[in-house]
């Protein structure tokens, strides 16, 4: 996603791609005139990218790991 300060000083939203090191636009969601539509086209850019994918939500098991402790005669250097 990428937004772009047009002519008339709205602020375009287009979803890109990097081909050849070159930026090629995928579509074109629209222009903004204020931040409350900025944020609108911003979401619907978001909604292109990810597919309408929807977020697992799932928790890590955590493991807690204690201290270990070693004992022994090294020598010093």
């Amino acid at each position: 996603m990428r937004k772009v300060r047009t002519a008339s000083g709205a602020v375009a939203v287009q979803v890109v791609r990097k081909e050849a090191g070159k930026l090629q636009v995928i579509a074109h969601i629209g222009s903004a005139h204020t931040d409350g539509e900025l944020g609108i086209l911003l979401e619907k850019a978001r909604q292109l990218v990810d597919g309408d994918q929807e977020v697992l939500d799932f928790e890590a098991p955590t493991t807690t790991k204690e201290p270990t402790t070693t004992s022994g005669n090294h020598p010093r250097v």
